[in-house]
């Protein structure tokens, strides 16, 4: 008959330590958490957690508080990166637990934390710009070099031109909900960027028109180029020119993938942005309804492309809310 201890006896099996696992596997983690994560819990696990995350420039060079990574993704990298290393789990999911006065390394209960699973972190909304220019420093510090900067809720025009000064080598630049970011001060950062490869541009409204032909100007190596928009607004009359934007845009010459959402260039825009564009591997322009060349025809033109989506296909799989309404605004009388 088996004996009744022998559950209680596992249960008292000593908790295997997180703390001597080597950095190779602890710097394949990290890379997939973003800043954030590591910032509000990695680096506080254990003193050899903090010093992996602390002194690892590559870890800091891509500021990345947009992230969609989940808590099962980081767990699974976990278990792969440590698969020739078993660790004790206890019943509630924690690695380790609180023995003999001494803290244990309690790393997967950081990683269950709420702020990780989350689809999109909203946490980075409540950070100032304050808080922002402090990050971005402390990334410069350890890093180097801030090479990909990618925010939600990020600043205002004071961060945005801190950033052009501490960041001058940047390679990517998404800015998503940045409500607070102007014109005049995109237009004056993003001449500091010349080596920008990407740039996004999503639910950011107070960046339109004239920037896109200075982003043209400015960064001749821009490679992708995403302008998400909330809602297709359709103004007619009083003079509105719908094809500012897309003549910016066709300045950008050496694009490779171009999406376009919501924007209200016309049939002309659209042939200014394929004429000045001929690199143009990817583009979708969905819910741009001003573009009313039958699709036969743009596809004719953009023959040589990959990837080509048109303003009524599918948006299933777009990432942001997609709003079905389709606004006409009259601006004569």
């Amino acid at each position: 008959m088996p004996s009744s201890s022998t559950p209680c006896l596992r249960d008292m099996e000593p908790p295997r330590d997180w703390a001597p696992l080597p950095r190779d596997i602890l710097f394949a983690v990290f890379l997939r958490l973003g800043l954030f994560d590591i910032m509000q819990g990695a680096e506080l696990v254990c003193k050899t957690w903090r010093r992996a995350a602390v002194d690892e420039p590559a870890l800091w060079r891509r500021v990345d508080m947009a992230s969609t990574r989940s808590a099962v993704v980081v767990e699974r990298s976990v278990a792969r990166a440590a698969e020739a290393r078993p660790f004790w789990l206890s019943e509630d999911g924690n690695f380790g637990r609180q023995r003999a006065g001494r803290t244990r390394c309690c790393g997967a209960a950081f990683l269950r934390q709420p702020h990780a699973s989350t689809a999109r972190i909203s946490s980075t909304s409540r950070l100032t710009s304050t808080s922002w220019r402090r990050l971005l420093s402390g990334a410069v510090l350890v890093s180097g070099a801030v090479l990909a900067f990618w925010g939600e809720y990020a600043g205002d025009d004071r961060f945005i031109r801190y950033l052009s000064e501490r960041a001058p080598a940047l390679k990517s630049l998404r800015l998503i909900y940045c409500y607070d970011v102007c014109q005049e001060a995109f237009m004056e950062a993003i001449r500091k960027f010349p080596m920008l490869e990407e740039l996004e541009l999503s639910l950011s409204p107070n960046v339109n028109g004239a920037a896109f032909g200075v982003v043209g100007e400015s960064c001749p190596h821009l490679k992708r180029f995403r302008l998400n928009k909330k809602i297709f607004i359709g103004l007619e009359g009083g003079g509105f020119d719908k094809d500012d934007e897309a003549r910016g845009i066709a300045k950008m010459h050496e694009l490779r993938s171009l999406q376009l959402f919501n924007c209200e260039f016309t049939d002309t825009g659209l042939t200014a942005i394929l004429d000045g564009c001929p690199h143009l591997e990817s583009l979708d322009i969905h819910r741009c309804f001003n573009v009313t060349m039958d699709a036969t025809a743009i596809r004719a033109k953009c023959a040589m492309m990959k990837t080509l989506k048109l303003p009524h296909d599918s948006t299933a799989s777009y990432e942001f809310q997609v709003f079905p309404q389709r606004c006409n605004i009259g601006l004569d009388g």
